[in-house]
Parts: C-alpha cells; sequence; structure tokens
C-alpha cells in the first residue's frame, strides 16, 4: 500500500468508511463538492468523469453513493492528480477509480467522445480578468478561471457525454444566464436547477445545476437547500449530506 509522503494527511469522509488524501500544501475539497455530489443522479451501471477533479472527493462519493460504478477523475495539476490517484489505491478502489493527468480543454480526446453518462464539474468561480488570482498557483488555478473557461467545460462536457447523458456543475448565480446560453449552444437542455443558501433569509450563493444532452423535457425548480440552521450548525438535510450528526457544530 502507497504511504503517505510528508505533509499529506488522511481525512476520513464519513461515508463506507472511505478516506481520503490530503495535503496542506493543495487545496482542500470545498463543501460545494459534496453538495454537487450528493446532486448527482447516477446508477451503479453508469460511467462518470469529474472534470477538475482535484483530490478525487466527488468520484470517491459518487462510488460510495452507488451513483456510479466507473469513474475518471480528470486532473491537470500533478500534485492533486497524485493525490486522488493515492486516494483510490488506499480505499482499493483501482479498478473502479481510474486519474488521468491531463487538460480539461482536451477532455474528450483524452477520455473519449460520447463514452460517459454523466460528467460532472466543479468549476473554477470567478472570471480570469475578475479581482487578483492567489499567489498559489494551485488555488489560484481552483478559484479562478486561468486554465480553463466555463466555456470549456460546456463545449467537453457535451462532447463526453452519451445521448441523454447528464453534465452536473455548481456554480455562481451571476453566471446562470451564462450557463443558459452555453446550454444552447452546446446541445444540452437545463433539467434541474437547485439555489443553494447559507442560511434561509439570505439570497442564494450558489446554484446546482443538471443539463441533459439532447432529447425535450421541461426543466424542473427543485426547493433550496439551506446549509446552516443558524450561525454554526447546519441544517439536517445538509448535516445528511456531509455525513455528520446535525447537532455538530461548525
Amino acid at each position: 500500500m502507497t504511504a503517505l509522503l510528508p505533509g499529506e494527511r488522511l481525512d476520513d469522509l464519513f461515508w463506507g468508511g472511505l478516506r481520503i488524501v490530503q495535503s496542506g500544501s493543495a487545496p482542500a475539497f470545498s463543501l460545494d463538492a459534496l453538495l454537487l455530489a450528493d446532486f448527482l443522479t447516477g446508477r451503479p451501471e453508469h460511467r462518470l468523469a469529474d472534470l477538475g477533479t482535484g483530490t478525487g472527493v466527488i468520484p470517491l462519493l459518487a462510488l460510495a453513493w452507488k451513483k456510479a460504478g466507473q469513474v475518471c477523475g480528470l486532473e491537470l495539476m500533478p500534485a492533486l492528480a497524485a493525490l486522488a490517484a493515492k486516494s483510490a489505491e488506499l480505499n482499493g478502489l483501482q479498478g473502479q477509480m481510474n486519474v488521468i493527468e491531463g487538460d480539461l480543454r482536451q477532455a474528450s480526446l483524452l477520455l473519449g467522445a460520447g463514452s460517459f453518462d454523466l460528467v460532472v464539474c466543479n468549476p473554477p468561480y470567478h472570471r480570469r480578468q475578475s479581482g487578483r488570482p492567489s499567489p498559489d498557483p494551485l488555488l489560484a488555478a481552483a478559484r479562478s478561471e486561468l486554465l480553463c473557461s466555463l466555456e470549456d467545460v460546456f463545449r467537453e462536457g457535451a462532447a463526453l457525454l452519451k445521448e441523454a447523458g447528464g453534465l452536473f456543475l455548481i456554480h455562481r448565480p451571476p453566471r446562470l444566464a451564462e450557463c443558459f446560453a452555453l446550454a444552447g449552444a452546446y446541445g444540452l437542455r437545463p433539467a434541474r436547477l437547485r439555489a443553494v443558501h447559507s442560511f434561509a433569509h439570505q439570497p442564494a450563493r450558489a446554484f446546482l445545476l443538471e443539463l441533459r444532452k439532447g432529447g425535450r423535457g421541461e426543466m424542473v425548480l427543485l426547493p433550496p437547500l439551506t446549509v446552516y440552521e443558524r450561525e454554526g450548525v447546519y441544517s439536517g438535510e445538509a448535516a445528511g449530506i456531509f455525513g455528520v450528526p446535525a447537532e455538530v457544530r461548525v
């Protein structure tokens, strides 16, 4: 079994005994990634591609929750790809979880066009020109569109999908209209939309979106998801997603 390197740690995901390798020198997975994994509507016979997989938390949870039977995580940054591959090995999932080091912008060439039932992406939220990027290249790439754009996600996601396959993503409300425009440009149909609120009385801070390749149907607007019941306490639904007791304070 591969040993942990200095600075690496093994964190419990609280689901099915799964653990994930993370490092103090690389971005840890976010709560948004857990919300996105929960939003997936796959089945055990499905193949899933995670674009920009980071440390691999979404593929791990997709397997634990039986929302896919085979997963492939694509990650450009060698340090993050190595952590994700190590997590697959330490959980005994090498036969189901494959990690490929490569550029999201070439995903359909690297992974095979039309070969996946599901594609998921937790993309950088900030446009390339907005704000000052972090001096840490890993953090900068995770937060800002320095190495890929939202259009890259839609183009490659659509190319990877089989007919009627689903693309799932999480993003910020100011980008929703852009997502709908890109969906139309790449033959994707909005199927489900869910707003994510930190607190029930606050505006949405994010949205979860499912798109389908081809076909017909009306978009379903789901009830909002509220992360915190009150300051420092998760809502019951969020606690269930994160795998912690509802009374745990954060």
